[in-house]
């Protein structure tokens, strides 16, 4: 089984540390990933072996591997399924809004932050394990690739801001947010995570404002409406 199917099996069952796969089934995936989720906070990735992993979830070498393959593939599988979760939380946000009527890019993009950041405070003990400097060294390749990705979908967002800008914004943009999810993260509290994701969606947003005008003018004097404009024609 691939660690893409695992993970997929896993994200049909449940969202978020408060919601996790059923791991009764001593053997299943959900118990190998439950293992090594507490694990690797507790201990580190490197410090947890895979005799530590199937020890605490009651299972064999043999079906750890039949499962994932390897350690390194169940780290992997854990972002697969919280980049899974993300994607949904986001995407249904942006939805909502859209078929209640929001053109605006800058706005829809504003709010898929914001609910990712939510998820961020969800899922916290998995972020310093993902985003901090104890994990395979493989796994730089597949965090860039879902950097890069990130970049693609939310430039699309971004068309009634000038090409050169709106590039420059989204690099800035994934900078700042990883940022604000490993403080949103650390919360003490969720009052104070919540603050967190409030000061940071705020800033964000007088970002999108500031591109926004600078490229109107340029815009005009090119003879095309901006984009929220030209939806608003629609």
């Amino acid at each position: 089984m691939t660690t893409q199917r695992a993970a997929a099996s896993l994200a049909a069952k449940g969202a978020g540390r408060a919601a996790q796969p059923d791991s009764r089934a001593t053997g299943s995936p959900a118990a190998l990933l439950n293992a090594a989720r507490a694990l690797f906070a507790d201990r580190g990735y490197a410090a947890t072996s895979v005799s530590d992993i199937v020890d605490a979830a009651g299972t064999s070498v043999g079906l750890l591997y039949y499962h994932f393959g390897s350690k390194q593939a169940i780290f992997e599988a854990l972002f697969d399924e919280y980049q899974d979760l993300q994607e949904r939380a986001t995407h249904e946000v942006v939805n909502d809004l859209r078929a209640a009527g929001e053109r605006d890019g800058s706005h829809l993009l504003l709010a898929g932050i914001r609910a990712y950041l939510e998820g961020a405070w969800k899922a916290r003990d998995l972020i310093p394990i993902l985003y901090g400097h104890d994990r395979p060294s493989t796994f730089e390749r597949k965090l860039e690739e879902a950097n890069r990705a990130w970049t693609r979908q939310n430039r699309l967002l971004l068309s009634g801001i000038d090409e050169p800008l709106a590039g420059t914004l989204v690099t800035l943009l994934r900078s700042c947010l990883i940022g604000l999810i490993t403080e949103v993260a650390s919360s003490r509290t969720a009052r104070d995570a919540k603050g967190t994701i409030d000061r940071g969606t705020h800033l964000i947003g007088l970002m999108l404002a500031a591109a926004a005008a600078e490229s109107r003018p340029a815009q005009e004097a090119a003879g095309q409406a901006p984009a929220r404009d030209q939806a608003a024609r629609r």
